[in-house]
């Protein structure tokens, strides 16, 4: 049977951990307490710590991932969906996919575009197999604003398919594919 521990060591425990938690934010950054804790008793002076073994080779920084080039409009598309119809009374797609069969007669392209400051325009640029079918500009009215294109599809038009949103500059604010089969 294990001796019970003493109310001193259980009162340091308790005063430890309450500045282990009062020095983390929840930021995550260590920062000094707002107000002194109460003053626990000495502790035995830490063992000295060995400096950190120099590598043998210089090591890389880890790569960083490369961000895609900000646009200067500050649009960003919050959501891209494709979908075999669009419901104007209620303002949703209908039947949204990734695949569609040869007898789709046509695809719709929804978008959700944040960001706007003011009234300007994005353009869906609808491409198959690499080569360019159609550009649709579309107006965005509001900082969130929902629209839509469409675009008839041949039924020997199989294969993938790219819609990339682009800002009044040209540049790529996103890019979704779909395949016809």
């Amino acid at each position: 049977m294990n001796a019970p521990r003493s109310t001193t060591a259980l009162l340091t425990f308790a005063v430890i951990a309450a500045v282990a938690v009062a020095l983390v934010a929840p930021s995550g950054i260590c920062q000094p307490p707002a107000e002194p804790a109460e003053p626990a008793e000495p502790a035995a002076p830490a063992a000295p710590v060995a400096p950190p073994a120099e590598p043998a080779e210089p090591v890389a920084p880890p790569a960083e991932p490369a961000a895609p080039a900000a646009p200067q409009s500050g649009l960003a598309v919050a959501e891209i969906i494709f979908a075999s119809g669009i419901d104007r009374a209620n303002r949703a797609v209908i039947d949204p996919a990734s695949e569609f069969d040869a007898d789709v007669q046509q695809v719709v392209c929804y978008t959700r575009i944040t960001g706007a400051q003011e009234s300007t325009v994005v353009t869906h640029a609808w491409y198959f197999e690499g080569k360019t079918k159609a550009k649709v500009e579309l107006a965005v009215g509001s900082a969130s604003w929902r629209t839509y294109s469409t675009k008839q599809i041949q039924p020997t038009w199989t294969g993938q398919w790219e819609v990339k949103v682009l800002d009044e500059s040209g540049a790529v604010l996103a890019s979704a594919s779909f395949t016809v089969q």
